[in-house]
């Protein structure tokens, strides 16, 4: 189930649009930042649209203050790669789904110590490809050499990265076989690349399976509920 993570919708009427253009690149779903009723939507031919919530704060506890909202509200919960004291948290909290690299400064590069955290957790690296379709010449260049940095950093530390389209118009979308293809210039092997749409559904499988009543705690959920029996 082939699912762009970060699709920038802004304006409700917008939406459908957004949709027939990930229909026919061949997706499954899109996450969206658009404030929306539930965290998980379906449409009557099962198209998955979740909600994005893209955590923010001044400083590390407005941070972990907001988490625990974020979570219950989200499918997918982001947090942008900066200051290594708020990515380091934010890759070692198995509740923040991934780290999005949106500044290519040399300082809010991801740091090996960030990454190995991350492997542990299961929190991603996310790399939006509209900054790549926006630029040409040395500018390009740039981000590209970042984006590769960050990518092996990533990889070497075992920290799964999942490349997402950052798409504010639907025209900015792209489909999943050039996503890959992007990857392999960022430095990703395709059989690594292949592995990431697994990745994002056990991710929103997961987060979709916590959010429901049945959910009491990571990894404990509730079989069956009803009057306790004769035997209880």
């Amino acid at each position: 189930m082939t699912i762009d993570l970060n699709v920038r919708v802004e304006d409700q009427n917008d939406l459908e649009s957004f949709v027939t253009m990930a229909k026919a690149l061949g997706f499954k779903g899109i996450v969206t930042p658009l404030k929306l009723a539930k965290p998980f939507s379906r449409l009557e031919d099962d198209f998955l649209i979740g909600t994005r919530t893209e955590l923010k704060g001044s400083t590390l506890g407005s941070l972990k203050k907001g988490i625990g909202t974020a979570r219950q509200r989200s499918a997918l919960v982001a947090v942008q790669l900066g200051k290594t004291q708020v990515s380091n948290w934010a890759a070692e909290d198995t509740r923040v789904d991934v780290l999005a690299v949106t500044d290519i400064s040399k300082d809010n590069s991801l740091k090996v110590s960030t990454a190995k955290l991350a492997a542990q957790s299961g929190t991603a690296l996310e790399i939006p490809v509209v900054p790549l379709l926006e630029t040409s010449g040395l500018d390009r260049s740039k981000i590209i050499k970042r984006y590769r940095e960050c990518v092996q950093t990533a990889v070497t530390a075992g920290m799964q990265v999942v490349l997402t389209s950052g798409a504010s118009k639907p025209i900015q979308m792209r489909s999943a076989a050039s996503v890959q293809y992007i990857g392999q210039i960022l430095g990703m092997e395709l059989a690594y690349m292949r592995k990431t749409v697994d990745v994002t559904r056990s991710m929103l499988d997961r987060n979709e399976r916590n959010l429901s009543t049945d959910f009491v705690a990571p990894g404990v959920h509730i079989v069956q509920s009803g009057e306790p029996s004769e035997k209880d």
